[in-house]
């Protein structure tokens, strides 16, 4: 059992590198799509978002191995670097069972390595509304405000009782950074495996939707139609779908790990070039076939 399947799965992945290639390679390869293959292309698309999600999921993988490794055993990586610098700015905090206090002057705003102010500690609300809610996560006199995204307008704010959070309870007590990491170490214990079997799913069905529903796609798709309709007889809207299935496969498999591994300027090029040649082969078969009839 195990045997057939490893012998499909590879016939599977040769078949896909084989039309990749194929893609960015040959003019023919769009007629034979075109004309002898069937369906909308949409297990290819897949097979590619596939693709384009392991190389994410590898680098999340990778983040929280990492983050996880510096809660647990304090290990300072580059990927951790910037955590360890706004832990290590934290203050003790004095928590009453309700209520917080530090010893620092108050309002005290931690940075992140890049001089962006991401914590506020604020127990006697002494910060502006326009300041604070530029802040993602402010601590209050009995309450924690967390933004985790900014709107224009009105912010989008979490609000938690401390007694409501593991790391404060109900007890009197100290909080420090050696609290806060033995809070992470828990919270961070079992991501892996979460986002593994959990979340990873999520954002292959999630990449795979936003591939189809892109702008750029679209675009194409509707330029594909249009061009084949004036030059092809009997075309149809499932054949072009098809054709552009298979030029924009290339770019969404390979688009992160390119831009993931490669100098932003250059991985830009590459990734240009990724989504642009496979359409200039794409209507060249086009008016290939055209003049083959």
């Amino acid at each position: 059992m195990t045997i057939k399947l490893y012998q499909h799965l590879k016939t599977f992945v040769k078949m896909l590198l084989r039309h990749l290639w194929l893609s960015i390679s040959s003019v023919q390869f769009y007629q034979d799509v075109y004309s002898r293959y069937k369906g909308y292309g949409l297990k290819y698309l897949f097979a590619t978002s596939f693709i384009a999600s392991l190389f994410i999921g590898t680098m999340i993988l990778n983040y929280l191995d990492d983050v996880k490794d510096y809660f647990i055993n304090d290990n300072v990586k580059h990927n951790t670097a910037n955590i360890d610098h706004i832990l290590k700015q934290m203050p003790d905090i004095y928590y009453d069972g309700s209520n917080i206090q530090i010893e620092e002057e108050t309002p005290l705003i931690i940075k992140d390595m890049h001089l962006q102010e991401i914590i506020a500690i604020d127990p006697a609300q002494e910060l502006e509304s326009s300041k604070k809610n530029k802040i993602p996560i402010v601590f209050l006199s009995n309450k924690i405000n967390i933004s985790p995204a900014k709107f224009q307008k009105k912010p989008y704010i979490i609000t938690i009782k401390y007694s409501e959070m593991e790391v404060f309870g109900s007890d009197e007590k100290v909080i420090t950074q050696d609290s806060w990491k033995n809070y992470f170490a828990k919270v961070t214990n079992n991501a892996t495996s979460i986002f593994i079997y959990l979340l990873y799913p999520l954002l292959l069905v999630m990449y795979f939707i936003l591939s189809l529903c892109n702008y750029t796609f679209i675009v194409i798709l509707i330029s594909t139609y249009l061009l084949s309709y004036f030059l092809l007889q009997n075309t149809s809207l499932k054949s072009c779908f098809r054709m552009v299935a298979f030029a924009c496969g290339t770019g969404i498999a390979l688009t992160p790990a390119i831009l993931i591994s490669i100098p932003e300027d250059i991985g830009i090029v590459i990734v240009s070039f990724l989504q642009s040649w496979p359409l200039l082969l794409l209507f060249l078969s086009i008016l290939k076939t055209r003049n083959e009839q």
